[in-house]
């Protein structure tokens, strides 16, 4: 699938491939790298959410329980032989569709991120946000409506057709090619309902799945990983001092009647200390859970805390041993994750030492939360299509995982950041896993070419961008990728710049000791 996004942000214009593996997103500071690649996770998100509630019965029925009268009428007019093209209904369906499902959850996570539609106007160009998508024979475009100021579905074309057949029995529906053809007796109108809505469910469900282009599952990495960590621990931290204190008056003490009369009405407490103390973190995690925090972020901490290690955590998977070697090349020891505490932990190699990551090197705390990732998320169970749907689409490769994350070198010197480009690179090759960057590293990318050149990495599955600004706002321009590797259109500037005003200042030291 293709997506471009136009006036989102301080975005004017970014574009991207997902059929690529390895996504490389550069620029300088305050352009829209981080707008880019939210949105792109977004709607990826609310995309493999959609597809997953498709085979629901209580969805289909719903689904047919909302049909319009007119399809009836088309149907009635029928005589044995007959056929009539009810496109148009169908289209209005998937439309419909598209609302309840993409569309719907889309809106919700913009704005939980970045509030209302207003907000993310590119106020440099004056235009509202636009987004297409396009793959196979389908586009879906994305505008703002005029009337309520919400992301609505603009426009949508589609490679299929449908048409109604009357005939003397009923008969599966017919999916040849991109034709679908429903069978109907003129008699059995709930069999009808049922037939016409799981062929647009099932058109529907292809288009998700080709638009998602095997993605299984995609995961986000944000930027200050150490930093989210630490209100995780924070936040486990106070829960677990809350509900062990003993300043608060137990059930024996003299004030015992007057704390009870504080509570409820009606109830009898045994223990009036508990009922208050489970109060007080009932309180705390609402409001953790009401606070406002993108999407993303908010991803990022509950895949954390439901993390549930097991025996098959250190297992022979390529993503395990890829994990292992980020521990020892770059670490330089082991990371640990408590399944009871939900805690993170880090051994020095040679030592008998467990550190709260919280308390080693930024690099330590920085990089483990990736390591965490890719041994408990990534290579955890697959998670599967439950459409239970047919497939119209033959020949699907196996699915890949896409995990996104911003500026990966944080912290860690240019050695260990061309180590950790190393790691992506088998991620890609030997573990099925896709990988959107953003970064500043010049190490990172020259790493990046180095492997393109030694073929540890296929030209082809590689796609770059510099975002540089416009008086429209920021445009992600493409970067030419070949054998020898990407055209560096962001750090050579000023490599150059910095070299001349080396040999510049030299020469006016030259001069003044003549």
């Amino acid at each position: 699938m293709k997506i471009q996004i136009h006036d989102f942000g301080p975005i004017h214009h970014f574009e991207c491939d997902l059929a690529k593996d390895l996504h490389l997103i550069v620029g300088e500071n305050n352009v829209g790298k981080s707008y880019g690649i939210t949105v792109v996770y977004l709607l990826l998100k609310a995309l493999v959410e959609s597809r997953d509630i498709l085979g629901s019965a209580e969805f289909l029925h719903g689904r047919a329980m909302q049909l319009p009268e007119e399809i009836f009428d088309r149907v009635s007019a029928l005589n044995v032989g007959d056929e009539a093209d009810v496109g148009d209904i169908f289209r209005e369906e998937i439309v419909r569709l598209l609302k309840d499902t993409f569309l719907k959850r889309f809106r919700d996570y913009i704005g939980e991120t970045y509030g209302p539609i207003d907000h993310v106007t590119n106020k440099f160009s004056g235009e509202s946000p636009r987004i297409r998508l396009a793959f196979g024979s389908e586009e879906i475009d994305i505008g703002v409506a005029e009337v309520g100021k919400v992301l609505e579905v603009k426009g949508l074309t589609i490679g299929s057709s449908i048409a109604l057949r009357c005939v003397a029995e009923n008969r599966p529906t017919d999916y040849e090619a991109d034709n679908i053809v429903v069978y109907h007796d003129g008699r059995d109108y709930e069999h009808f309902k049922a037939a016409f809505i799981i062929a647009c469910v099932h058109f529907f469900g292809n288009m998700l799945k080709d638009a998602l282009g095997g993605i299984r599952d995609i995961h986000y990495l944000p930027a200050l990983r150490s930093a989210a960590y630490q209100v995780l621990s924070a936040s486990r931290g106070f829960r677990a001092a809350l509900s062990g204190s003993r300043a608060l008056p137990n059930a024996d003490d003299k004030n015992k009647r007057e704390d009870e009369w504080l509570l409820p009405d009606g109830e009898l407490f045994k223990n009036p200390t508990v009922k208050i103390q489970d109060q007080l973190i009932n309180t705390f995690e609402s409001q953790i859970e009401s606070l406002d925090i993108s999407t993303p972020l908010n991803d990022y901490f509950r895949e954390l805390s439901e993390i549930k290690p097991d025996k098959n955590s250190q297992g022979n998977d390529p993503i395990h041993r890829i994990a292992k070697d980020i521990e020892r090349d770059i670490l330089g020891g082991n990371v640990q994750f408590d399944g009871e505490t939900q805690q993170m932990f880090y051994t020095p190699r040679g030592t008998d030492l467990r550190l709260d990551v919280d308390g080693a090197s930024s690099m330590v705390s920085e990089l483990s939360p990736l390591v965490v990732f890719l041994r408990y998320i990534v290579a955890g169970p697959r998670a599967t299509t439950r459409t239970g749907l047919p497939d119209m689409r033959k020949g699907d490769s196996s699915p890949k995982t896409l995990v996104f994350m911003e500026e990966p070198e944080a912290h860690l010197h240019p050695v260990n950041q061309a180590r950790l480009m190393s790691a992506f690179a088998a991620l890609i090759f030997a573990a099925d896993v896709k990988i959107f960057l953003t970064s500043h590293s010049n190490y990172l990318f020259t790493k990046l070419n180095n492997l393109i050149l030694a073929e540890e990495i296929d030209v082809d599955v590689v796609e770059a961008h510099v975002f540089k600004w416009s008086k429209a706002g920021s445009k992600a321009l493409p970067l030419a990728v070949d054998r020898l590797g990407i055209d560096d259109e962001n750090f050579i500037d000023l490599a150059e710049a910095l070299y001349e005003e080396k040999i510049d200042l030299i020469e006016r030291m030259n001069a003044d000791v003549r």
